[in-house]
């Protein structure tokens, strides 16, 4: 847009058209109310594009984390509430907003952007795809058969949060796709829409193992059990710790109807059910976005020990500073990226992030056309991006 600035809210004025275009945007989804969910994210994540007369035309929020991915923590910028001005609509605000974002991005030497899209087309222009999961498991409390009381429960007082957060980190890290929190996304397990969960810890002496913060919401099917269990997160690093939890929340079973939790496509908490009395479902995937495609390789971890070097050709027209070929050589874990090579293995932005994630194989992207090559490099990109399934349990 011709004469247009971006930016942090600069004051008052920003920050009530800001509000006024989450309002418009989001209508009735944002029941919390946008003030209320702009507070929550923090004003400082605010960015906004402004016309030539310096009014607000489109917001987002970009909120600082990490993303795991073989085992390597790496930065990504995560976009939520992004919203366009109805007289600004039609005429690539709201895009123009995101690549500025982006561009920002990577001159900050953030590799990553990742998000969960109203509209898939408008993100895929910018170069997001596709790339992970969010499973959201049920089961009824009275249908949990766990009952393991070795370890001790107690509620989390804030002098635990340095344990939560380093048992969180440890768990993530083994799960392709898990976020490395910032402070709004910790604020959103606490709390959902100013109602607090409360955290229960399992430990085994001073050691904390396994932790579960619950909100016990209205039961969503009418019946004798007047709430459900909403479980905000959950994570333990050993079996133990697992069945306490499920114990936990089975001894709910009297009043509470069901435990509601997004967990991994092989979860743990179902794993140890002895039958199959749960219900999951595929609820809205996730994309993401390589902004800087050397860089973002460079930071993520590798399995592969054996050497293997991949010759990548990348189509990228919105960031083109990504384009061209490059070689990617993996010893040992460790990667080395450089300019050149043969391009064997050519494919745009979108189909490399779902490759990076392990969301898609280089064969699947072959055999939809989203990526061509010739048989070696196709079987070396599978062994070298081979990993779970990429999955998250936060919304942002």
């Amino acid at each position: 847009m011709n004469g247009s600035t971006h930016g942090p809210l600069a004051g008052d004025a920003d920050l009530e058209r800001a509000l006024a275009v989450l309002d418009w945007s989001f209508g009735g989804r944002l029941t919390w109310g946008a003030a209320n969910w702009l507070g929550s994210m923090g004003h400082e994540t605010a960015r906004v594009l402004r016309d030539a007369g310096g009014v607000v035309q489109a917001v987002l929020c970009l909120l600082p984390m990490g993303q795991w991915f073989g085992g390597r923590r790496v930065a990504t910028g995560g976009i939520a509430g992004v919203g366009t001005a109805p007289e600004a609509r039609g005429q690539g605000a709201s895009r123009a907003l995101l690549l500025r974002v982006l561009r920002d991005l990577r001159a900050d030497g953030v590799p990553l952007s990742t998000l969960y899209p109203a509209s898939f087309e408008l993100y895929r222009r910018n170069g997001f795809e596709t790339a992970g999961s969010m499973f959201r498991y049920a089961v009824a409390a009275r249908d949990i058969d766990v009952r393991d009381r070795e370890l001790a429960v107690r509620e989390l007082s804030e002098s635990d949060s340095d344990a939560v957060v380093a048992l969180h980190k440890e768990v993530a890290a083994e799960a392709p796709g898990n976020l490395d929190r910032g402070p709004q996304l910790w604020s959103r397990v606490r709390a959902r829409r100013g109602v607090p969960a409360t955290g229960f810890g399992v430990w085994a002496g001073g050691a904390l193992e396994g932790y579960v913060f619950i909100l016990q919401a209205a039961a969503r099917e009418p019946g004798r059990h007047p709430y459900d269990l909403e479980l905000t997160d959950v994570a333990a690093r050993t079996g133990r710790a697992w069945r306490r939890i499920l114990t936990l929340l089975r001894d709910h079973g009297s009043l509470g109807a069901t435990v509601r939790w997004a967990g991994a496509l092989v979860d743990p908490m179902a794993q140890l059910l002895a039958e199959e009395v749960y219900t999951v479902e595929v609820s809205t995937p996730w994309m993401l976005r390589l902004v800087d495609v050397d860089r973002a390789l460079e930071a993520r971890g590798w399995s592969v020990s054996s050497p293997h070097e991949l010759h990548l050709d990348v189509a990228d027209a919105a960031l083109p500073e990504n384009a061209g070929r490059r070689v990617l050589s993996v010893r040992h874990g460790e990667v080395t990226v450089r300019p050149g090579g043969d391009g064997a293995l050519s494919l745009d932005v979108r189909a490399l992030a779902k490759l990076y994630s392990g969301f898609s194989s280089a064969t699947a992207l072959t055999r939809v056309g989203q990526a061509t090559g010739p048989p070696e490099a196709i079987a070396t990109a599978d062994a070298v991006f081979r990993g779970a399934h990429p999955w998250m349990p936060d919304m942002f």
